[in-house]
């Protein structure tokens, strides 16, 4: 597959709101696959529904980047949130990434202004579908309800597995 124009932290299909939230011990390992937790058990986290409550794989990308070591130097500090340098405006720890994305955005050339972070997610739907990934997986990946009977009342087997071979079929 061509490399995707999908980001790092988007390789999830977590929304930047959510991606800010983040705590240290968001970062879990859970059925030896290193994950993100996204949840809202702590003050300060909200989730945009049910099905936005869920566990992801690591992509190998970010852990190539630094992410466990980061995660580790944040736990040193005695500091709980991931992101600690971020302040909320108007109850949302998003916005200082949010207008960094903007300039950043600006300096590569893109004037499209339907071009946004949330666009990440959307290109990840696309790479996974071009990837062969199975729709009720890509689902579970980004968050979004899955209607089917089949697997929301009768699946019952741990989708890890094959979210992080999902995962990494996307080129970073």
């Amino acid at each position: 597959m061509a490399a995707s124009a999908t980001a790092p932290w988007a390789s999830h299909g977590a929304r930047l709101e959510k991606l800010c939230q983040l705590r240290v011990d968001d970062l879990i390992e859970h059925q030896g696959i290193r994950c993100i937790r996204i949840d809202d058990n702590r003050e300060g986290q909200n989730l945009k529904n049910s099905s936005s409550r869920r566990i992801l794989p690591v992509h190998p990308a970010l852990v190539a980047m630094g992410l466990l070591e980061h995660v580790e130097s944040v736990r040193d500090t005695g500091i709980d949130r991931l992101f600690p340098e971020l302040e909320a405006v108007r109850g949302k720890l998003g916005h200082a990434p949010s207008k960094w994305f903007g300039r950043y955005k600006t300096k590569k050339g893109i004037t499209d202004l339907r071009k946004t972070f949330h666009s990440f997610r959307h290109t990840l739907i696309d790479d996974l579908r071009d990837a062969g990934v199975q729709d009720s997986l890509i689902k579970r990946i980004v968050g979004h309800e899955d209607g089917a009977v089949t697997f929301s009342i009768y699946g019952s087997r741990s989708p890890l597995n094959a979210m992080a071979e999902a995962l990494q079929r996307i080129e970073l």
